[in-house]
């Protein structure tokens, strides 16, 4: 209200000193022009004075004269009158000049003199105000610093939290690493013992066809009248060392299907370091909890193989893939109720999105890998899909024999033929 009111006088002022210079202006302009109604004056005295002279110099001493003179001084003496008058209104002028501008110098000192005091007030104000706004700066600080000290008090503790975490999972890494070593240890001896058996149980059969052989070369000798039967038993024995020979080859590719699946543990191995890797990075990042599956769409059952299913392990176990169609092949009816449910659209095709969704709903828990191998298999076409008539198709068939089951079918076959063999060979003894 104060400042109100200090800022009103001193407009006051400021407009009364715009009045007095007005009048100051004018003031002026009244003098100068008085002083040009007086020189206008002093210049028709001038010429009266010189028109009398003319006229005293061109008349003669009579009354025409005197009268003239007579007219001259009344003139000159009104003239002089108005001069007066002038020469009053001047003085006045100036006068009211003089003091217009005391009255302004005055008035401008006063206005001088409130600006000066107004000005002091409002820098003692300022100063008030500096002040209390330095102490809330310094308030302002010391709260910045506290938050500071706690958050990094805060961070401390997590960053410690955090270290011990990445102890903890090094530790595990090098507990599964170490486990995952002495299984490939396990599994190569494993491969190694059956690469021995095998040997073994080649040259056995090879003992077992060259002592026939040598019993039915003997047996030969001494039949010089059966010609013709020595004949078909030479076949026989053809025979049998033809499927010796593929019984062998079996062998062989069974044992390269054993370093085949040493080199992939040796491939998980690697690829569960690299995940180590990758999760170990994540706990350095960010400490937050997994993010959890999402939920299953509505209208999509799941049908659980009933008890479960535990894929074999092992050199001379089937692969993952093959392992996974014999269960859905066992299962054959509640894997298509459930394809037939999650057909929302009707299309009676089954994607291979679907497919690998299928696998988590049916309780399976195979890697992604071995559910793209089994898809593409089945996948004849490359078109991406499963129709449900091939799909019941495929299921319906029976699962075809695992390389090691092939390779001991032969090796029961060879050995029954050889038998076989030995059996019609014997002549009797005459």
């Amino acid at each position: 209200m104060l400042e109100a009111k200090r800022l009103a006088e001193l407009a006051r002022l400021e407009r009364e000193g715009a009045s007095l210079e007005a009048q100051l202006r004018r003031a002026r302009h009244e003098a100068h022009q008085a002083g040009l109604v007086n020189l206008a004056h002093e210049d028709e005295i001038r010429a009266l004075r010189d028109k009398l002279a003319e006229l005293g110099g061109a008349m003669g001493d009579g009354a025409n004269v005197k009268s003239t003179l007579e007219e001259l001084r009344r003139a000159y003496e009104a003239e002089k009158a108005k001069h007066a008058e002038a020469a009053a209104a001047a003085v006045e002028a100036e006068r009211l000049r003089v003091e217009s501008e005391a009255d302004a110098e005055r008035r401008r000192v006063e206005s001088q003199k409130l600006l000066e005091r107004l000005l002091a007030e409002q820098r003692r104000k300022l100063e008030g105000q500096s002040e209390r706004l330095g102490a809330d700066a310094l308030h302002a600080e010391r709260l910045q610093k506290e938050r500071l000290e706690r958050e990094l008090t805060k961070h401390a503790a997590e960053l410690k939290a955090a270290k011990v975490e990445l102890q903890a999972l090094k530790l595990a890494a090098a507990a599964k690493q170490r486990e995952a070593q002495a299984t490939l240890e396990k599994m190569r001896e494993e491969a190694e013992a059956a690469q021995r058996g095998l040997e073994s149980e080649s040259n056995r059969i090879r003992k077992e066809l060259s002592a026939t052989s040598s019993r039915l070369a003997a047996e030969k000798e001494g039949r010089q009248g059966a010609e013709a039967k020595a004949t078909a038993e030479e076949k026989g024995r053809l025979a049998a060392e033809k499927e010796l020979a593929a019984v062998l080859a079996k062998a062989q590719w069974n044992a390269a299907c054993a370093e085949k699946a040493e080199a992939a543990h040796v491939a998980t191995i690697k690829a569960l370091k690299e995940e180590l890797k990758e999760e170990l990075k994540a706990a350095q990042k960010d400490k937050s909890p997994r993010h959890a599956r999402p939920p299953k769409e509505r209208g999509r059952g799941s049908r659980s193989l009933p008890g479960g299913f535990d894929f074999e392990e092992g050199p001379f176990a089937p692969p993952v893939s093959v392992q996974l169609a014999t269960a859905l092949r066992k299962n054959a009816g509640k894997v298509l109720d459930l394809f037939r449910d999650w057909d929302t659209d009707g299309d009676g095709q089954v994607s291979r999105a679907e497919f690998h969704e299928a696998m988590g709903a049916l309780g399976l828990e195979v890697p992604s890998a071995e559910i793209d191998t089994l898809f593409s298999e089945w996948d004849r076409d490359g078109g991406g899909s499963l129709d449900f008539t091939e799909l019941k198709k495929i299921l319906s068939q029976s699962a075809p024999p695992t390389p090691l089951q092939q390779a001991g079918n032969a090796v029961k076959n060879g050995q029954a033929f050889i038998k076989g063999a030995g059996s019609k060979a014997k002549v009797p003894q005459t």
